[in-house]
């Protein structure tokens, strides 16, 4: 098609197709509901930080329970609280950290504070003291994500074990994600 002007033939060479024109209106149609998703996303809070509870159990009793994040934000402040339940009440409890978390995650204090801490082989050991008679002990790790800290997921690898019985280790492993 052309249009006339003056006497003049003049290319329509801005006028697509019929074809061209139902595709781009289903291009924008398809961006607008994506992006009404996200939208939709964030206001139910599923883009935000979140925390999950995981619990690990070995076969002679000792049980952890560990409240992680599993989404968090660069310069957010984190907790990871662990409730160790351990049957006969062990005079010490130990807990031994991928050294990952304490670098990537900006971890910077224990409470109680451990009486013992060593750093060996990419793992840092804690070993905290057990009131006598107690068999359930609550320690909180808590820090800082660096402003700095890439995006992507952050593995985490804690083994909790008690002083008494050193092969009786509870492995648990969670994963936390850093969202700009």
């Amino acid at each position: 098609m052309s249009t006339t002007e003056g006497g003049r033939r003049f290319p329509d060479r801005d006028v697509g197709t019929l074809a061209q024109s139902r595709r781009a209106r289903n291009l924008r149609r398809i961006g607008l509901a994506l992006l009404a998703l996200l939208v939709a996303a964030a206001l139910a809070g599923q883009l935000g930080p979140r925390e999950r509870t995981t619990v690990v159990r070995t076969d002679d009793g000792l049980a952890v329970q560990a409240t992680h994040p599993t989404v968090v934000r660069r310069g957010m402040e984190i907790d990871v609280v662990l409730a160790v339940t351990a049957p006969g009440g062990p005079d010490e409890v130990t807990v031994e950290i991928d050294q990952d978390l304490f670098e990537r995650a900006g971890i910077e204090l224990a409470v109680p504070e451990p009486d013992r801490q060593e750093a060996r082989a990419g793992r840092v050991r804690m070993t905290f003291a057990v009131a006598d008679g107690e068999e359930d002990v609550t320690l909180l790790l808590t820090g800082r994500l660096p402003t700095r800290a890439g995006m992507g997921p952050i593995t985490v690898g804690i083994d909790v074990g008690r002083s008494d019985d050193p092969a009786a280790v509870a492995p648990l492993g969670f994963r936390m994600w850093v969202l700009p």
